[in-house]
């Protein structure tokens, strides 16, 4: 129910600062109800504007969309907010006599030729219904003139007139998604055979648009997806020539830029069957074989080739159909410019229960690329040395892991190679030492270049890894020796508030500091969090008007932070 998922994932969408804002809202009684149903909300909320609101549920999320402009960027605003604690409020099971209630009452007691002068009118005045109904209207004529008007149709959603920015996008997307929708319908509708040629006529004129509009929500991305499905549908009723087919699909995956007819071979197998199959397999080895190969150390540029990927990705796709184990290995070979590959090749084989190869696979790659190799490959290593009893192969590998890149991941797998051999206590006094030593010797560099004194140390990494220890009591003074990063001094707060609340106290006081210094909601709502965790610890240690002292110091200090102002008006 969508009273079930406003309540449980509301706040977490909208996060605190439009939460509250959305709850003033409500309790303004700026939220209208336009209509509603058990999955589906629409409503008419007042601010500087008004702007509609929709929530509505599919499968086991809530969907939103707000015409302002917060929600066209995709956030769950405070209108959406708004709306959900409306719906919240009104009693279960009881369903609120809404707008659109009294259009269709209305509606209904109209004659024909009244009813047509109302849509006509709104027609004139609503682009994508005049659009959605001269494209029906256009088209129940003979199939030459309902292709023309589908195309025309497309064309004019497509047009740009300039860049679209982020805020427009949303809308221009939505007139090209009605003309699309209505593309399905042609399937089952006895015009399956054009709907093919349309939809990868649709299909190149949304890749245009590529460089001309701002697809940072990947708007472009679901209008292709929406194409390819009514396409493989089309297909699968109209049954084109297999070999024709076959041509087509390929050249469109080595040919366009979005993707839109990826992995053809595997989506497309059951209508190009066994000949257009064939058909394709030899047109792609056409293309694969004018692929040169790649060897470790290699330029990388021109492993960046488009046409190089695609023909890669589609012989993989015919490799896997085909279940042969060599030919997959062959097509991965082609490119051996990175450790990676040799790893991808090592775990073909170990998939396919061939060990040896795949250790042997795996040894070649660290061969080719001993130092600063690829991580994955080294774990893989490091496994395989520990089952065939090689354990001090296994650390060694685990100790220039960790020497290359001194963090809490690489100090775990030391531990766990080393702990499994009976020998941790050694390593970790080693590894904290090469550390530490590490620590001080970046210090020293970056004071060489910096006028006027140097800052303390960063002792972050180790500073992690004693709390990875549960050694909180030598995390912190290693952080007061030097400094860390912001989290960690945060989550250190937090482990010694219970014992040591003054400890906690100055870092929460400087970390609230800190955020507000930074002049945004997301900063400001972190900052009130941590005042909610200060709270109890100022009480405890200088009794209940130290808070308000407090409070009253950072509405002095801050008055400048008007959104800072409001929520600290909210804190409870």
């Amino acid at each position: 129910m969508l009273r079930e998922l406003i309540s449980r994932d509301m706040k977490k969408l909208a996060g605190a600062v439009y939460h509250v804002r959305g709850t003033t809202y409500f309790e303004q009684g700026l939220v209208k109800l336009i209509d509603e149903n058990d999955s589906d909300i629409i409503a008419c909320v007042a601010g500087t504007y008004d702007y509609e609101v929709r929530l509505w549920q599919e499968d086991d999320e809530l969907m939103y969309e707000c015409s302002c402009p917060v929600g066209q960027d995709g956030d769950f605003c405070k209108h959406c907010v708004a709306t959900g604690l409306a719906l919240l409020a009104k009693r279960a099971g009881k369903k609120q006599h809404s707008a659109m209630d009294d259009i269709r009452n209305y509606l209904e007691t109209l004659e024909v030729d009244a009813l047509m002068g109302i849509i006509t009118h709104a027609c004139k005045h609503d682009k994508r219904l005049r659009e959605r109904l001269l494209l029906v209207a256009r088209g129940r004529g003979n199939s030459k003139s309902a292709v023309k008007a589908w195309k025309d149709a497309l064309n004019r959603a497509t047009v740009t007139r300039g860049f679209i920015d982020y805020h427009e996008m949303h809308s221009f997307a939505a007139g090209i998604q009605e003309i699309i929708d209505g593309l399905g319908d042609w399937v089952s509708g006895g015009r399956a055979a054009q709907a093919i040629d349309l939809a990868e006529y649709a299909a190149s004129k949304v890749e245009k648009l590529i460089g001309e509009c701002d697809d940072s929500n990947g708007e472009l991305g679901d209008l292709l997806d929406s194409i390819g499905q009514i396409h493989l549908a089309a297909c699968r009723v109209a049954r084109p020539d297999p070999e024709a087919l076959a041509g087509r699909l390929l050249r469109h995956e080595l040919g366009d830029e979005l993707n839109t007819f990826t992995d053809a071979a595997a989506r497309y197998a059951d209508v190009l069957g066994e000949k257009g199959l064939a058909e394709y397999r030899r047109l792609a080895e056409l293309e694969w074989k004018k692929i040169q190969p790649l060897s470790p150390g290699s330029s990388q540029s021109g492993r960046w080739d488009g046409n190089r990927y695609r023909i890669t990705r589609i012989m993989e796709t015919l490799a896997k159909q085909s279940g042969n184990v060599e030919e997959l290995v062959a097509v991965k070979s082609r490119d051996l410019s990175l450790a990676w590959h040799f790893l991808e090749i090592a775990e073909i084989y170990r998939d396919a229960k061939n060990g040896e190869m795949a250790f042997e696979w795996a040894q070649r790659g660290l061969t080719a690329f001993p130092v600063k190799t690829d991580s994955r490959l080294r774990d893989f290593l490091i496994e395989e040395y520990l089952r065939r009893g090689a354990g001090e192969k296994a650390t060694h590998l685990a100790w220039m892991q960790f020497k290359e890149n001194p963090h809490l991941d690489n100090y775990i797998k030391l531990n766990d190679v080393t702990t499994k051999l009976d020998n941790w206590p050694t390593w970790r006094d080693k590894a904290l030492a090469y550390l530490r030593n590490k620590i001080a010797r970046a210090f020293a560099e970056r004071g060489k270049f910096r006028f006027g004194g140097v800052e303390a140390p960063d002792q972050s990494p180790l500073v992690e890894i004693l709390l990875w220890e549960k050694n909180v009591e030598a995390a912190w003074q290693e952080a007061q020796s030097g400094t860390c990063h912001e989290k960690l001094w945060i989550k250190l707060a937090e482990l010694r508030a219970k014992e040591y609340p003054q400890d906690a106290i100055t870092v929460y006081r400087r970390q609230i500091a800190r955020l507000v210094q930074q002049t945004n909601n997301h900063s400001y709502g972190e900052a009130i969090e941590l005042l909610k965790k200060i709270k109890p610890l100022m009480i405890r240690v200088s009794g209940a008007s130290s808070v308000s002292d407090y409070l009253a110091e950072l509405r002095v200090i801050f008055k400048v932070k008007r959104n800072f102002m409001k929520m600290l008006d909210q804190l409870r």
